[in-house]
């Protein structure tokens, strides 16, 4: 078989944006355009500045994580009520 050429797939107009998941009580759904995804990071991004910047283990778990290590995931505790 001979691959004559190659294009993206371009979202159909009429499908509706599919939820993929949610996070602070909003549904995330994917981007159809790359300018979105960055929107979405730098969400998250500020999201994360605001709520983390006052709590120093919080800020050195994330930075844990970010360097790779995943002893913050591990060493979480479930609370029993």
């Amino acid at each position: 078989m001979k691959i004559e050429s190659i294009s993206p797939v371009q979202p159909s107009q009429d499908a509706g944006a599919e939820a993929v998941g949610h996070f602070e009580g909003r549904s995330v759904t994917r981007a159809a355009v790359r300018g979105e995804d960055r929107s979405s990071v730098a969400g998250l991004a500020r999201w994360l500045a605001r709520n983390v910047a006052g709590d120093p283990r919080s800020e050195q778990a994330l930075q844990r994580l970010a360097d790779g290590d995943g002893t913050p995931l591990e060493a979480r505790t479930v609370r029993r009520r």
